[in-house]
């Protein structure tokens, strides 16, 4: 599976003039799950990232590739959630290295249970909005969990978790942007070309309209390495 290789690449060039904070991998240290959804007033809230207009992205990539995703991190750009005053823009990255897979169909499948992880995770005051029609990702963080003394860290390995809890996860790289840098329009293209990239598989599997040029989906084959030739393996 090497069909994200092009945007989780775009993803590390994109930050590279910016220096992140590693965090610690411990899983021991993670947050507490509430196992459900939460339900928080404004005047229970801290702040929120990524809302009230502010720049939000949620954006969601794998590769089987060797040493692209080798090793497991937690990377902040900006700050912790213990400095934070007010609402700032905000964005969460996750990047996982899974096991290859043969069939197409199943890579498909396996994809959409990847993305959907993020809708069964529930950090104890940290309550999270995902919009899977903009790429966006806003987070209301309670007054209660910054007093007990929640940070990027602990939630960064609560997502940790539940991503290598998958079969076919082996690693996973977090980044969590909570600051106000110039890459929230790039990151939100880079969302949607990989959300396109999952739905072109799909097209693809469908055995639907295989004249090219007529085709909505031409854009992501003519860009994406693979996806051509995964288009006419399955055409013939």
């Amino acid at each position: 599976m090497d069909l994200f290789d092009g945007c989780i690449a775009d993803v590390f060039k994109l930050l590279a003039p910016y220096s992140p904070r590693e965090l610690e991998v411990n899983p021991a240290s993670a947050w507490k799950d509430t196992g459900c959804n939460q339900f928080l007033l404004a005047q229970e809230s801290a702040f929120e990232l990524g809302a009230s207009g502010l720049p939000s992205v949620n954006l969601t990539a794998a590769t089987s590739s060797a040493g692209v995703i080798d090793t497991d991190r937690i990377v902040l750009y900006g700050s912790d959630l213990s400095s934070v005053t007010g609402n700032v823009p905000y964005a969460r990255i996750a990047l996982l290295n899974i096991d290859d897979i043969a069939d197409d169909t199943d890579a498909y499948h396996a994809l959409k249970d990847l993305d959907f992880i993020k809708y069964d995770i529930h950090p104890e005051g940290f309550v999270i909005r995902t919009s899977s029609f903009d790429r966006r990702e806003q987070i209301r963080v309670a007054k209660s969990a910054v007093k007990n003394g929640i940070d990027f860290t602990a939630v960064g390995n609560l997502f940790l978790n539940k991503y290598k809890a998958h079969e076919r996860v082996k690693n996973v790289q977090l980044l969590f942007i909570c600051a106000d840098i110039p890459v929230f329009a790039e990151l939100t293209k880079l969302a949607e070309k990989a959300n396109n990239i999952v739905l072109a598989l799909n097209h693809v599997l469908s055995d639907m309209n295989f004249d090219c040029n007529n085709c909505n989906m031409k854009a992501i084959c003519d860009e994406v390495e693979g996806m051509r030739e995964l288009h006419f393996k399955h055409r013939h």
